[in-house]
């Protein structure tokens, strides 16, 4: 549809057609309405929250680092003594084998003796 023309007994309607006049000040900061208040606090407390994550997982992690520390020096210390009871177990062999070995010359010793002995009171 076509505008409607003015109708000659209605008042004319004046438009400007220069420069945009001045904006207006933007309103003062205690005129502004609270928008997003509890938006804001609820971000506010989601930072404070992580910031407490964080300084109780950097306590955290400097505890179990003090831990895995000393475990290294006990498993080090573990690790020393297992070495000398092989060491140990190593000597107790030999010995064992040393013995064994002279067990088995005193025992042919002896079997060798017998039957002589058995020759020489049987004469």
């Amino acid at each position: 549809m076509p505008p409607a023309l003015p109708q000659a007994d209605a008042e004319p309607v004046l438009h400007s057609i220069g420069p945009d006049p001045a904006p207006a000040a933007p309103p003062r900061v205690e005129d502004a309405p609270e928008r997003g208040g509890a938006g804001r606090a609820l971000l506010v407390l989601a930072l404070v929250v992580a910031l407490a994550l964080l300084c109780w997982q950097s306590l955290r992690a400097n505890g179990l680092a003090e831990e895995v520390t000393a475990l290294q020096q006990a498993l080090s210390v573990a690790e020393e003594d297992v070495r000398q009871h092989e060491q140990r177990i190593g000597v107790v062999r030999s010995h064992v084998d040393d013995l064994s070995a002279r067990i088995g010359a005193l025992r042919t010793l002896v079997a060798d003796e017998i039957p002589s002995r058995r020759k020489a009171a049987a004469e």
